[in-house]
């Protein structure tokens, strides 16, 4: 039973096997007090945890404070709620570890952007930490700097620099062996990159350090999405709060969707799964499936391939947002006279310049670039894996991606 102001959870009649002699689980965002009763008659195995665990998620955004239970088979445990983290039990029992979202850019960690996310993103319930570049990463793509000392600075318990790549910043966060949410006792549900200062359209994604890291993400198994404010104007308070006001949407829209546990975290298995076999109307029989929510269905099939992190999203939030999302593919973009040339010198040294220039583009329905036109902040579901590779998506379940679902402000309908 929970509700706002206390929670008592009691196991009675259960007398499922242990799975082991000890069990822990996290209960975030909790108000008010807490009581595990635990004994040995009265013990409780992984499916009844597992269930606790999924509908605990479906309300902690509700909830207000985090604590740890730890359950012990041979003694009762209770606790009262006050600190973020509380060890109970066993003398050397290790800490649970917490479940957070990855924050990271390519405009460096002190963007603004980034930080009014964070912000609003703690607001609203979401344990955040931010490992992201030192300094602008812009344009530089799924750059790794291989075989460098790069400078970490941890600046709070929860935000730390990297003088790399957004990319290398996903990397010494979430690697097994040595990495920040190893060492810190966290583990990755969602990664959300951005949100970034200019738009991320079309072929942009090929230059884009905010879409790399979210791909790093993917390469680690862990879901998760690159975001954009799809505009260079100055921003004000007014655009600021629109764009966080989607970003958050879309979050949350992930967020609900994924298991209680991700189901290939740090990408432990490449064993191919369902969603990576084509085709799938022929593996069952038809023509075509439609768009019905079924088990082992298309849209189940994105959902897995999200929690596997073989999907991110895209999103691209404009200037003047109508507050409707449209769900779109990746437009055509096409940049001209981009390089600028100074005289050659006499010992044949020149310096050339690449920025600026034209930009053309081409209105096909259903794009992200003409979504953005239209004031809808677009949401493109892309594969994280190259044309061709085994573990890509089957396009026969890719198509489904392009369904919305108008009850729900546009967003992907699965």
């Amino acid at each position: 039973v929970m509700r706002e102001g206390c929670c008592g959870i009691n196991f009675e009649s259960i007398r499922e096997p242990m799975v082991s002699n000890r069990l822990s689980f996290v209960i975030e965002n909790l108000v008010g007090t807490g009581r595990v009763n635990c004994c040995k008659d009265n013990l409780f195995g992984r499916p009844l945890l597992d269930n606790f665990c999924s509908i605990y998620r479906s309300n902690q955004r509700k909830l207000k404070r985090s604590l740890v239970y730890k359950v012990d088979a041979n003694r009762g445990v209770s606790c009262s709620v006050g600190l973020n983290r509380i060890q109970m039990g066993l003398e050397s029992e290790e800490l649970a570890v917490k479940d957070v979202i990855l924050l990271t850019n390519d405009d460096g960690y002190d963007s603004i952007l980034l930080l009014k996310l964070k912000e609003r993103l703690t607001e609203v319930g979401y344990d955040v930490v931010t490992v992201a570049p030192a300094k602008d990463q812009s344009a530089c793509g799924q750059k790794l700097n291989m075989n460098k000392e790069l400078e970490l600075i941890q600046h709070t318990k929860d935000m730390f620099s990297l003088d790399g790549s957004p990319s290398d910043c996903v990397i010494a966060a979430l690697e097994k062996n040595n990495g920040i949410f190893t060492r810190n006792s966290y583990r990755a549900r969602l990664v959300v990159s951005g949100i970034n200062r200019g738009p991320n359209l079309g072929s942009d994604v090929f230059y884009s350090g905010t879409f790399a890291a979210a791909r790093q993400a993917g390469y680690y198994g862990i879901p998760a999405i690159a975001t954009s404010f799809a505009s260079y104007e100055k921003l004000d308070s007014e655009m600021i709060q629109s764009t966080i006001d989607a970003v958050i949407q879309v979050i949350e829209f992930a967020w609900n969707v994924l298991p209680s546990s991700l189901p290939n975290l740090l990408r432990t298995e490449l064993a191919l799964r369902d969603h990576h076999h084509e085709p799938y109307e022929s593996r069952n029989g038809n023509e075509s499936t439609g768009i019905q929510d079924e088990a082992n269905g298309p849209l189940d099939l994105l959902r897995a391939a999200f929690s596997h992190g073989d999907l991110l999203l895209n999103l691209n939030v404009p200037r003047d947002w109508n507050g409707k999302f449209s769900v779109s593919t990746l437009g055509t973009l096409v940049y001209r006279d981009v390089l600028q040339v100074k005289d050659t010198a006499s010992d044949g040294r020149s310096s050339v310049r690449i920025g600026g220039g034209k930009l053309i583009t081409m209105h096909h329905p259903k794009t992200d670039v003409t979504a953005i036109e239209d004031n809808f902040a677009s949401v493109s579901t892309l594969n994280s894996w190259p044309e061709t590779h085994p573990l890509q998506v089957a396009a026969d379940i890719m198509k489904h991606s392009l369904h919305s679902c108008e009850k729900n402000n546009g967003l992907p309908l699965w």
